[in-house]
């Protein structure tokens, strides 16, 4: 079983994410990427089910009973944006944590139900005040949207994603 690594930094302007994704022909290491706006704008209906044009750059989360959009083709362009000190905390993080595993999943063309090595950044001036929250934060199983593509290959609509339990030297 190869070792899933993904590292994700959700920054004040962009959610930026890389992760292994196998080995190519030549015999290299192959990594996958993706950047988006870090929005995530509250969903007023989920466009897919309803029939409306639906663009795949996006994914439908649901947190704490609230629906949100984030990937690169939820952003509007004019979004308001404030710094918050307890932001690690919001639903807005939680839901660019989840498209970035997600957009993941898809380019990795698996569903994954557990994550070795899950890296994840904090500004460096809250970064002794907030690390040990976020290494909690990063360490809760989370319900991940299974893309389209895999669904129709009979996976489930959700998957549970959980970090493997390991401790840091």
């Amino acid at each position: 079983m190869e070792t899933k690594v993904i590292a994700i930094d959700v920054g004040y302007g962009n959610t930026k994410a890389v992760w292994k994704n196998g080995i190519d022909k030549l015999g290299r290491e192959r990594w996958g990427e993706i950047c988006f706006r870090s929005v995530a704008p509250l969903a007023l209906v989920d466009e897919k089910s309803s029939g409306m044009s639906h663009s795949h750059n996006k994914v439908l989360l649901s947190i704490n009973d609230r629906n949100y959009y984030a990937g690169p083709g939820a952003s509007l362009g004019i979004e308001s944006r404030a710094l918050d000190p307890n932001y690690i905390e919001s639903d807005e993080h939680e839901a660019l944590l989840r498209a970035s595993l997600h957009f993941a999943m898809r380019d990795m063309n698996c569903v994954f139900e557990e994550i070795d090595m899950l890296v994840v950044g904090l500004p460096v001036l809250g970064f002794n005040a907030r690390s040990k929250r976020l290494e909690q934060i990063a360490s809760q199983p989370r319900t991940i949207p299974v893309p389209g593509a895999l669904q129709e290959k009979g996976h489930p609509e959700r998957a549970l994603l959980h970090k493997s339990p390991r401790r840091r030297p």
